[in-house]
């Protein structure tokens, strides 16, 4: 019965983790998508972030949302456009001031061994001000 019990563990242990992991093609290249949830002690946030890896190394992440106390502060997703990956958070609670960030978007490409590579990096503001910092 306690061999039993512990197949079944370790089976719907990896079934959920392989049901929270998505893949997602880049080019040439093939990435996983997971989730993970976690709690940011500096602002008291709990988070599900998104996390982009090729090969079991991380390349990226961003929010999928952080809460507190039923507050949404940021929300994200990723979307794939012109062979290139594009991360966008949108935030809540910056401020009431027009200066305030309203949302910001990475661009990423890859390079030839499949690596993510940020080429650009746009932020949005209240006041429709829009800044953007190209990286070499």
């Amino acid at each position: 019965m306690k061999k039993l019990l512990l197949i079944t563990t370790i089976i719907s242990c990896q079934l959920a983790l392989a049901q929270s992991t998505s893949k997602i093609k880049i080019g040439n290249f093939i990435y996983s998508v997971r989730e993970k949830k976690e709690y940011t002690h500096d602002d008291n946030l709990n988070c599900l972030f998104f996390i982009i890896s090729r090969n079991k190394k991380k390349m990226c992440s961003g929010y999928k949302y952080a809460t507190r106390n039923d507050s949404t502060f940021y929300k994200g997703d990723y979307l794939i456009k012109n062979n290139s990956l594009v991360i966008r958070t949108y935030y809540y609670y910056q401020g009431a001031t027009p200066f305030a960030k309203d949302s910001d978007y990475i661009f990423f490409t890859t390079n030839k061994s499949g690596n993510l590579i940020m080429k650009k990096f746009v932020d949005y503001y209240k006041n429709g001000k829009i800044d953007t910092t190209r990286i070499k």
